[in-house]
């Protein structure tokens, strides 16, 4: 095994504390031991033995069991830049973040009951992921007890921390993360952010807060270069003029769908003049006013599940570059070919599952007359075209 760099040993029945005893390993890059299933007795709950190493860069070690550590990673693989640790059955933070070599910036801790990550813990990580835990707040220094402290996050880029049981931001939770780049606070409890909260975090290009109980859009205007901006599945109501600021021009995806907009106000959407998608979908929304957005570069827009009767409800002025609308589910019991004239060019309408009422027999055809001379004229066109030959 001396030249080997990669191994791939998962779905095995290694016992636990001697899952990292590879002798003559000192040349292995990326080692994987997923789906390990530890079947001796006595069962051991921890990580014990090792080798050292030294190059080893990636660590592969997902739903094998583990729950403690009594091994130290920056001692046994001193160069780990990545570190796989998802769907186990770790309590205690501790036991990862005090035996992290410094050269980690990878970390993933997704699935497992951890409560808690201490003051200076993140300190050269770049990505965390820690979705499925039971983290309760997101702080700076002053933190509880089942908590994630950001202090010292510098060199953080990506962290998720969907699905934990988070019910409180700290207003100064940001303040050493300023190049972060996506955040993943979805399916959480989130019922309200401080404004200022993100005055810290303007690289951010990627903000899902989806699946909290928000119940207005909350200040994101200090994020000067967000492009992707996902509020779906919240208690939000209303979207009212200047709920979005001028700061948002980089904008270009809006999430909004499946919360309880009733209102949508004249120039709510002004300020996002970079805009491309926008999803109203799962509201309840009867109209759109006139100037309710200004971008020019909205592509596609849904309005699906909606209480829409009408399209001459729904203004679409200033929305030239418009290529799909979706209405699906909408309860329109009549179309009118005029309505449909209203429309931007070019635009295709997506009109699924909807609850139209059939009266072709009470309809009458102003233009009959000029169909069917237009009718005339294509055969007389077409006679002269045979006679020509």
């Amino acid at each position: 095994m001396q030249n080997l760099k990669y191994l791939d040993l998962s779905g095995n029945n290694i016992p636990k504390e001697k899952l990292l005893s590879l002798p003559r390993s000192a040349n292995l890059q990326i080692l994987i031991i997923d789906n390990n299933r530890d079947s001796h007795n006595p069962v051991t709950e921890a990580l014990k033995e090792y080798e050292v190493l030294q190059n080893l860069k990636e660590l592969h070690l997902c739903n094998s069991q583990l729950r403690n550590f009594q091994i130290h990673f920056y001692m046994a693989t001193p160069i780990l830049t990545h570190l796989y640790l998802n769907n186990n059955e770790i309590n205690s933070s501790d036991a990862v973040f005090n035996n992290i070599p410094a050269t980690l910036t990878h970390l993933y801790l997704n699935k497992n009951v951890i409560d808690r990550v201490k003051l200076g813990k993140l300190r050269h990580l770049q990505e965390l992921s820690m979705n499925d835990n039971v983290i309760t707040q997101v702080c700076f220094e002053k933190c509880e007890d089942k908590s994630i402290s950001l202090k010292d996050a510098a060199e953080m880029q990506y962290l998720s921390l969907t699905r934990n049981l988070i019910s409180e931001i700290s207003s100064d939770a940001f303040s050493d993360t300023s190049r972060l780049l996506k955040l993943d606070l979805s399916g959480n409890k989130i019922a309200d952010i401080t404004k200022g909260t993100f005055n810290n975090t303007m690289m951010i290009s990627n903000l899902s807060l989806a699946d909290n109980i928000l119940v207005t859009v909350p200040d994101v205007c200090s994020i000067m270069f967000l492009k992707n901006l996902d509020l779906s599945g919240n208690r939000i109501s209303a979207v009212f003029s200047g709920t979005f600021c001028i700061n948002l021009r980089t904008l270009e995806y809006l999430h909004l769908s499946n919360n309880v907009i009733t209102t949508i106000e004249t120039r709510a959407f002004r300020s996002l003049q970079s805009l491309k998608y926008l999803d109203l979908s799962g509201n309840r929304l009867k109209q759109l006013p006139a100037h309710w957005v200004y971008s020019w570069y909205i592509q596609e827009l849904h309005l699906e599940r909606n209480n829409f009767t009408e399209l001459d409800n729904i203004s679409l002025i200033n929305i030239k570059e418009l290529k799909n609308i979706y209405l699906d589910e909408n309860p329109m019991p009549v179309l009118t070919a005029g309505s449909f004239q209203l429309l931007p060019r070019h635009v295709r309408i997506h009109l699924k599952n909807m609850r139209i009422e059939y009266k072709c027999e009470q309809c009458t055809c102003e233009n009959e007359d000029d169909e069917d001379d237009k009718n005339d004229d294509y055969e007389n066109k077409n006679g002269n075209d045979d006679n020509s030959d």
